[in-house]
């Protein structure tokens, strides 16, 4: 399970990056829908996010 966490934590830090400056409302949405889905995933099997990591999906709303 660790390294299936750690393979969603990149994930979410790759996916903040991408959607960094890009304004295309769709993919904003659907990056928005798989962070939040990873988010919940990890919390459910006892993974603690980053803190950061939760400011930066919040600030995408």
């Amino acid at each position: 399970m660790k390294e299936q966490a750690d393979i969603l934590k990149t994930t979410l830090d790759l996916l903040q990056k991408l959607t960094k400056g890009n304004l295309h409302s769709s993919f904003l949405l659907r990056s928005l829908q798989i962070k939040s889905a990873i988010v919940k995933y990890l919390e459910a099997n006892g993974i603690n996010v980053y803190s950061s990591q939760r400011r930066s999906l919040c600030a995408n709303y």
